[in-house]
């Protein structure tokens, strides 16, 4: 365990190092301001001279992360979360009951010189007659804080319990505690926070208490790193979910006979109809090979298309793929498909009635435990950013099939509790309507995009 988490506190001190040339260096608290180019969603990480790295590789050590605003609905900004650590610009003081890392560092100090203040850390306000007693030592909080260096991360997610700032923060903070775990990177014998009167910041060695205990998930790491990827300049690249209602001539696979090919999730509950042949996608063909194989190669094959089929952006009837093709470019839409997979908006796809919808009919309901040769056609080395417009049942596939993609990825929602989905962000999409939103959600976005 100590080997896994040594390497994956290697990976960590890596991606700050990458964070470090993104943002230009480090930046002293103290030489922080409300000019400072911070974004405005973000997580924090602050070292201490003095305080260096011995298993992990060398230079300083993390000593405190953090982040802000995780409520719903919070409005806090990543300065106004750190300016609250720096204190007050003109008297140099500040107020630890706004601040937990002013409150742990100050009362370490107070137990390393022996000196007592009993209002320090008491309620959530005082009144002036406290403040006043407290102003010098609070005088000294801020000269220690300020001359620590930190990094900043931008995560320009929402806030809410799936929060992508409070996935890395937890998991870092976790990842960097030493707390009943075997000691890596171990704060110096005169590290002020040996001194704290909190069991969790002495023995993790970090100005944290909360999530020192926790186990981490080194998934989080993808994400952190998938947050260090430029944005792309160019266009987006969009996925959207396919569509029950086909366009009414759209072409279908055909048997060796000359039957059209209806695909569904289980043929044995399909109807009885001569005229059709039911089948899966990866159902052996009357040719010995999976219809999946077939249509693969008939994609494949110049011709004429002699089978009609649409391209998959003309499959569906809803105008919203049309649109997404027209404003993005064919070769930047994708459809994520509940009987294909993730397939390039110009694959020609045959007609085909597989969903994730819980009210569909038996027969065409694709469930949980079937096993799909889903395909997968974003391109090995994508590295530009990806928008995923539909439901939560299709989000499921989605995870599976980008799981191994490290580039930006970003969910529209309109739930009020998403599922924990490493790697991606959400961002909620304040829609009229409940059933099939994300058709509105694709001409707000379009018509947003700069």
């Amino acid at each position: 365990m100590a080997e896994r988490r040594t390497h994956d506190l290697k990976r960590f001190y890596d991606l700050l190092y990458r964070l470090e040339s993104v943002n230009g260096g480090k930046c002293k608290l103290g030489d922080c301001n409300q000019e400072t180019p911070m974004p405005t969603r973000g997580v924090y990480f602050f070292f201490e001279e003095g305080e260096r790295r011995s298993d992990s590789g060398s230079g300083l050590r993390v000593v405190r992360v953090g982040t802000h605003g995780l409520n719903i609905g919070g409005k806090t900004t990543l300065w106004t979360r750190i300016s609250k650590h720096k204190g007050d610009e003109d008297s140099e003081g500040g107020n630890h009951r706004n601040s937990v890392f002013r409150l742990l560092v100050g009362a370490s100090m107070l137990r390393r010189d022996g000196r007592e203040l009993n209002t320090w850390g008491v309620g959530d306000t005082a009144p002036q007659s406290i403040s006043v007693d407290e102003v010098e030592h609070e005088q000294e909080v801020t000269r220690v804080v300020r001359r620590m260096p930190l990094l900043w991360l931008e995560v320009p997610d929402e806030s809410g319990p799936n929060s992508l700032r409070g996935v890395i923060e937890r998991n870092s903070i976790a990842l960097l505690s030493n707390y009943k775990k075997t000691p890596l990177d171990k704060p110096s014998k005169g590290w002020l926070g040996l001194h704290s009167n909190r069991e969790k910041v002495r023995n993790s060695g970090l100005w944290n208490s909360n999530h020192v205990e926790e186990p981490y998930d080194p998934a989080f790491l993808e994400t952190f790193e998938s947050l260090l990827m430029p944005v792309p300049s160019g266009p987006q690249t969009a996925i959207i979910q396919c569509a029950g209602s086909k366009a009414l001539f759209a072409g279908s696979m055909r048997t060796r006979e000359g039957k059209p090919v209806e695909f569904v999730a289980d043929p044995r509950n399909a109807p009885i109809n001569s005229r059709i042949h039911y089948a899966h996608p990866d159902d052996v063909s009357d040719t010995g090979r999976r219809w999946r194989d077939e249509l693969l190669d008939y994609n494949a094959a110049p011709g004429d298309n002699p089978l009609r089929l649409f391209p998959a952006w003309r499959l569906y009837q809803n105008p919203a793929y049309a649109q997404l093709v027209r404003k993005l470019g064919v070769e930047n839409v994708y459809i994520l498909s509940a009987g294909w997979g993730l397939i390039r908006a110009d694959f020609l796809t045959p007609k085909y009635d597989i969903t994730f919808s819980q009210n569909a009919e038996p027969h065409k309901l694709r469930r949980s435990l079937n096993i799909y040769r889903d395909l997968n056609m974003l391109p090995e080395q994508f590295n530009g950013e990806l928008v995923f417009f539909g439901g939560l049942s299709y989000l499921p596939l989605l995870e599976k099939l980008l799981s191994g993609t490290s580039c930006r990825k970003k969910i529209f929602h309109i739930s009020s509790r998403m599922p924990k989905m490493f790697g991606f962000e959400f961002e909620r999409y304040e829609a009229t309507q409940s059933q099939n939103w994300h058709y509105e959600c694709v001409d707000w976005f379009l018509k947003n995009l700069t």
